[in-house]
């Protein structure tokens, strides 16, 4: 979205999840990092040499993994974590659709919510990225593409029941209506979308019944580091 220029607002410069080499510091490294040391984390715009960042946004990269492995997890494992963990708090038994869930933060939901033991009801577009979360164990599948179709689909899957929790990133074709029509009297909602998303006051007027929650991983990380460490 940032380099597509539909990123809402200033996104800043490209560039979120990293992994290097510690090379400064305002003297306040606390215990687990070092100059020298290896770490990885969230920099905004590290798409350059050098990047700056707060401590409380980087930790020690364990040397079985790789920098460009361990740049792949932070803020997928993070908007994950304060998705399940913290706003919905997703428990065993319950009812949870992940939509784009063969993506990045879609597979670690999907682990997430098996681990916890919630029910998994999932969107995915080509025939073998539904085969690949087939292979996963998920057995309910819709399409992300038409949203007619996931719309019937999902319907046939939980017959007369209602979802608990939905993790949404998807807007096109009505998906976030079609979306919230599934969701049952107290279910969450959790929204990480950035392009036409609903705001807090249309949803509580079409859908008074859902706990509605805009979650921006990017906006916590500027504003409320602390929350990480």
């Amino acid at each position: 979205l940032n380099v597509m220029g539909l990123y809402p607002g200033d996104p800043g410069d490209p560039g979120g999840d990293c992994a290097g080499i510690v090379v400064n510091s305002g003297g306040n490294l606390g215990e687990e990092l070092r100059c020298g040391d290896q770490a990885f984390g969230i920099v905004r715009g590290c798409l350059r040499t050098y990047g700056k960042t707060t401590t409380q946004l980087l930790v020690p990269r364990p040397e079985a993994w790789s920098p460009s492995a361990a740049a792949a997890l932070p803020t997928v494992y993070t908007t994950v974590d304060v998705a399940f963990a913290e706003i919905s708090k997703l428990k065993r038994g319950e009812r949870v659709l992940i939509h784009g869930a063969a993506g990045g933060v879609g597979l670690v939901a999907v682990q997430y919510a098996q681990r916890v033991g919630a029910v998994v009801y999932a969107t995915a577009g080509s025939d073998e990225k539904r085969q690949y979360l087939r292979d996963l164990g998920v057995k309910h599948i819709a399409s992300s593409r038409v949203g007619h179709e996931f719309e019937v689909d999902m319907n046939k899957f939980l017959g007369t029941q209602r979802l608990d929790v939905v993790l949404n990133s998807m807007s096109h074709d009505d998906y976030i209506r079609r979306s919230l029509c599934l969701v049952g009297k107290g279910g969450r909602f959790v929204e990480i979308g950035k392009h036409n998303v609903w705001t807090n006051d249309e949803v509580a007027k079409e859908f008074p019944d859902v706990n509605y929650s805009l979650l921006a991983i990017d906006h916590i990380c500027e504003f409320q580091p602390d929350r990480y460490h």
